[in-house]
């Protein structure tokens, strides 16, 4: 209950996505109404102001001709005040009537005694009337004896303009909730899709690394569960070579302890020298098989093909004489001649981890080639691809268990020759970091083996 409250309170907070995209998308949304809404209202009000000039034109000349037929019925001399209705402008529309003289002859009720505008003025104008702003307009009869001015106070268009400025804050009050339940209403739906996916991963038990389900979800939240669901391969990928990498190495690793076991039990009960002597070198035997297995494994699980690997040029020919020296004294003890042919040649790579490819390689061949055998170790380049391949004179390797000899811990059957059954998974391991291409073919003289490896000239390390 505790957990649901917590999720409750946090999905509500501003740490939640949805929280701060319905917050900025409502208030953007807010602050382009009251843009809008400002711009509308002073849109109206200059429009308004114009209607109602245009009103105080018209007002003006319908009186002003009225008047002036009633000044020649009566004549314009007499000072008579007059209060005519005109329509509903009484409350806010007041005139006077003025002669040539500046003698004031009509005005209606409310009007000021003051004129409106100054003398000789026409047309519109502005007047401040005791403290209050008043529009205003003048006009003069063709024999210029009469003088029209008509007054309207600014606080009636201000009503106005108020009433019309409060009915877009109600409307603004009224839409903008609505907007915020449809806004929340549209990024709850959208975000669904992820909602259904957090729910699926959640639920899954240790080791489900099934891939999330893209179907429904939007393109761009597709690119964030492809890079999942990538992760979710290389992670199962991982666990699985792990397991194997433990189950194969708990394998390989029973037989040289037994020995060593085995060994001590017989020199324990060693009767005489004779068999305390060949109880040691058994014991010696497996020690050293124990330890070479050991040493291939960590290889192995070094040049794992998901590392990334630091880039450098590496020279062949320098790479090929070191470990030519290296193993001078092992392929001397069984009388094999080693040597090198080839050219110049350069590729991008880790210069260690290529050391201990070109390791494997010779120390496969000098332990599978008969005594007085021979190895070559040769690289050659060209403008796209570098080759590098190491033949020996050995048994060979039968064509139909080329490919099996890259899995670990493959030996052939009825071999002789003592080994791990590592040496050649390491190698492709090695080629695939630098994305080379590995072949077995025949070796010297149409027997033995002959290991070729084919990297890109520029190709970058994985």
């Amino acid at each position: 209950m505790s957990s649901r409250k917590n999720s409750a309170v946090k999905l509500l907070s501003f740490e939640s996505l949805r929280v701060r995209l319905v917050v900025l998308i409502l208030a953007l949304t807010a602050s382009l109404l009251l843009v809008s809404g400002v711009a509308v209202y002073l849109q109206a009000q200059h429009e308004s102001d114009e209607l109602f000039d245009k009103s105080l034109l018209e007002a003006g000349h319908l009186l002003f001709t009225l008047i002036e037929h009633e000044a020649e019925e009566i004549g314009a001399g007499a000072d008579t005040h007059l209060n005519p209705m005109i329509g509903g402008h009484q409350s806010y529309l007041f005139f006077q009537v003025w002669n040539e003289k500046g003698r004031l002859l009509y005005r209606n009720h409310g009007a000021p005694d003051e004129p409106f505008a100054l003398e000789g003025m026409t047309g519109l104008g502005w007047l401040t009337l005791n403290g209050e702003k008043w529009r205003t307009f003048t006009l003069w009869n063709k024999a210029r004896t009469l003088n029209m001015q008509v007054g309207e106070p600014m606080t009636h268009r201000k009503e106005l303009s108020v009433h019309f400025a409060i009915q877009l804050l109600v409307l603004a009050t009224i839409i903008l909730p609505l907007l915020g339940a449809m806004i929340w209403w549209i990024v709850h739906r959208t975000f669904e899709p992820l909602r259904r996916s957090t729910r699926d991963v959640a639920s899954r038990g240790q080791g489900d690394l099934r891939e999330v389900d893209v179907a429904g979800a939007d393109e761009e939240v597709k690119p964030l569960f492809n890079a999942l669901n990538r992760l979710f391969g290389r992670v199962q990928q991982t666990l699985e070579r792990e397991q194997r990498f433990t189950a194969d190495a708990a394998h390989e690793l029973r037989s040289p302890l037994a020995g060593i076991k085995t060994n001590l039990q017989v020199l324990t009960r060693a009767r005489d020298a004779d068999e305390q002597r060949v109880a040691l070198t058994g014991l010696a035997d497996s020690t050293e098989r124990s330890i070479r297995l050991v040493d291939q494994l960590l290889t192995l699980a070094h040049v794992d093909p998901s590392q990334v690997l630091s880039e450098e040029k590496i020279d062949f020919e320098g790479l090929i004489r070191r470990q030519m020296s290296d193993h001078a004294a092992a392929a001397g003890a069984k009388n094999i001649r080693l040597r090198a042919e080839g050219s110049p040649a350069f590729v991008q790579g880790n210069e260690g981890i290529m050391a201990i490819l070109l390791r494997n390689l010779i120390d496969n061949a000098i332990r599978y080639t008969p005594d007085g055998g021979e190895i070559i170790v040769a690289c050659h380049a060209t403008a796209e691809r570098v080759e590098l391949s190491v033949r020996d004179s050995g048994p060979g390797i039968p064509a139909h268990l080329r490919e099996l000899v890259f899995d670990r811990f493959f030996r052939i059957s009825g071999n002789q020759a003592t080994g791990s059954g590592l040496g050649l998974s390491i190698v492709k391991s090695i080629a695939t970091l630098h994305w080379a291409i590995i072949r077995i073919g025949d070796g010297i003289g149409s027997k033995g083996t002959a290991v070729t490896v084919s990297f890109p000239v520029d190709a970058p390390v994985r």
